[in-house]
């Protein structure tokens, strides 16, 4: 019996590492909805600067409670109800040719502006008729990028998530695939 428990530890954690899903995880809740992760994507970007003629490289990236998000982003299908996610996007100091550096990046409040080197959150949830369940959440917190390459980004958040006088905390993990060729969707929830 021992044998065989020695021959599938490899197997199993090999499994996990090449999926890439067991270092992605969150921790916590926004309004009382858990995301289990289950896969993640990123997704490398150049954007225009608020100065004419520079530009900010950023990447964002996608915790799903569902797999095949790198799929479903190339497809531009819309997320099913029911399926929370969590969108993290960094974005670069403008008019730098520099790609977004490793490590920490504080998450900007929706209504400051991107012209700065900077980092947002978003967490995703809508109910079985489509409702957003996070609608009027802002974040706050900090996004740590600890390696970014053409293939993959890694790193960790904390996050709180405040509406009013509620205030929730998320933490985790990511080791995201870069998927490129992605299609928006639209609409953004499906039933």
């Amino acid at each position: 019996m021992l044998r065989s428990y020695k021959s599938i530890v490899p197997l199993l954690l090999g499994c996990a590492l090449a999926c890439g899903r067991a270092a992605t995880h969150v921790d916590g809740s926004v309004n009382g909805i858990h995301l289990d992760a289950k896969d993640s994507a990123a997704e490398r970007f150049t954007i225009a600067s608020g100065t004419p003629g520079q530009f900010q490289r950023g990447v964002a990236i996608r915790i799903d409670s569902a797999p095949a998000v790198c799929t479903r982003m190339q497809q531009g299908r819309p997320t099913s109800a029911d399926n929370p996610y969590l969108f993290l996007v960094v974005v670069g100091i403008p008019g730098s040719s520099d790609d977004v550096f490793t490590g920490p990046h504080d998450v900007v409040l929706k209504d400051q502006s991107f012209d700065v080197r900077g980092a947002s959150a978003a967490f995703v949830a809508h109910d079985s008729v489509c409702v957003d369940r996070t609608a009027g959440y802002v974040a706050a917190g900090q996004i740590f990028i600890e390696s970014i390459s053409a293939t993959t980004v890694k790193g960790d958040f904390n996050l709180y998530f405040i509406n009013g006088g509620s205030v929730d905390h998320l933490t985790g993990a990511f080791e995201a695939p870069v998927c490129t060729d992605t299609k928006p969707s639209d609409p953004i929830c499906q039933t």
